[in-house]
């Protein structure tokens, strides 16, 4: 498995799959955005802006979270033979990262912005974290040539499908 790992990082994989990938950097990289606005809501004590920022959070991190599951993490153990492990890591934190949303937004429903800000920092920590281990290793994986493209453009399609205020060709905001 060694020597496998080590071919798969010295190779690069071929442009679509890096365009793909980016795709989902980004997108890790705007739900990080949405978390920052959110907690400047919260911050200010303008908790309807808060609740609105909750709900975009949500959604778009939950159709982020379910396209990795349905799509990227079979992908990955397609290439690595590796079925348990580096997956059910993510899987954990993912659950994690669910019930911080459902803490936060019950904090938010409460008025109580010092819980919400509690559990906005430690979803901020787990977030950073947890995209940067994806970025390095399952997304690097799911885009090698050993992979199936297919997987992420399935992804993509399934995530954006769901996003109600995104698409593939909808600017960030």
């Amino acid at each position: 498995m060694a020597a496998h790992t080590a071919s798969m990082g010295a190779s690069l994989p071929p442009e679509p799959a890096m365009e793909l990938q980016q795709l989902f950097v980004e997108d890790h990289r705007h739900c990080e955005a949405l978390l920052d606005a959110l907690r400047d809501h919260v911050r200010r004590g303008h908790i309807v802006d808060a609740w609105r920022g909750c709900v975009s959070l949500r959604l778009t991190l939950e159709n982020h979270l379910e396209a990795e599951e349905e799509e990227l993490f079979p992908c990955f153990e397609r290439v690595t033979g590796i079925t348990h492990g580096t997956t059910d890591l993510m899987l954990a934190e993912h659950g994690r990262m669910r019930e911080l949303m459902n803490q936060m937004a019950g904090a938010l429903g409460a008025g109580d912005c010092e819980a919400a800000m509690d559990r906005i920092a430690s979803l901020e920590a787990l977030l950073a974290q947890h995209s940067r281990k994806e970025e390095y290793l399952v997304y690097t994986v799911c885009a090698s040539p050993e992979a199936d493209l297919g997987a992420l453009e399935r992804a993509l399609r399934h995530h954006w499908h769901r996003t109600p205020t995104q698409g593939p060709d909808s600017p960030r905001q």
